[in-house]
């Protein structure tokens, strides 16, 4: 913590007139940004080096005032500190990396075979996603989201830039990567079905075509 000084603005009285004049309190405590844990004990030294404990989890010491705190204080705070029974170690569990996970999305999303991850991973030298830089872990998640659309494109260099404009600049401007993958297979599944239905209809123009042209062929003959 770092102090900031305080200063009070007294009134003066002085031949039955007023004036200001500024006057030094003390200090007041500034914890600086970033600190995510509470102070045991906390205080105000004033300028006259009376140390004011604000807050204490230590009793002996809780409301009280010291005056040029020192060794009186010091072992105050020895002796409880002596009679603080450690807390058990804690165990926790082990927290994946963040590589690791974030292939196990996408590979969960598209539900892509898990011996194909680990035979692209031996081919690059590695056991897990976590091993590699970044780059190359960019280069897996596009490697199975093209494979994921490959039966449902025929044009594979449309599919691949389809993904770097949907999938790809959407993590650059901040969203999700797998809701920014989910959206992009909505929309390759959605132009696949359009274009089933477009040569549906073609075929049926066909059909029909063809029936026309053989019912004028059969009337001409019978003409």
């Amino acid at each position: 913590m770092r102090s900031k000084t305080e200063w009070l603005i007294e009134e003066n009285q002085k031949n039955g007139k007023s004036s200001y004049s500024p006057k030094k309190v003390g200090t007041s405590p500034i914890q600086a940004s970033g600190i995510e844990f509470e102070f045991d004990v906390a205080g105000e030294l004033d300028y006259t080096h009376i140390l004011t404990i604000s807050k204490s989890r230590c009793p002996a010491v809780t409301d009280k005032t010291f005056l040029n705190p020192g060794k009186e204080l010091a072992l105050e705070f020895k002796s409880w500190l002596a009679t603080v029974e450690e807390s058990p170690p804690q165990t926790t569990q082990p927290v994946p990396d963040t590589q690791d996970l974030r292939v196990k999305q996408i590979r969960t999303l598209l539900d892509y075979p898990v011996e194909l991850i680990k035979e692209w991973l031996q081919s690059n030298g590695v056991e897990r996603p976590s091993q590699l830089d970044s780059h190359k872990v960019d280069e897996l998640v596009k490697t199975m989201c093209l494979a994921w659309a490959s039966p449902l494109s025929a044009h594979p260099k449309y599919t691949a830039d389809s993904y770097d404009k949907n999938v790809v600049r959407a993590v650059i401007e901040g969203y999700s990567e797998v809701v920014a993958v989910q959206n992009w297979m909505n929309a390759v599944c959605e132009s696949n079905r359009k274009k089933k239905e477009l040569k549906k209809n073609s075929e049926a123009r066909i059909q029909e075509s063809e029936q026309f042209a053989i019912h004028n062929f059969s009337s001409g003959d019978a003409r």
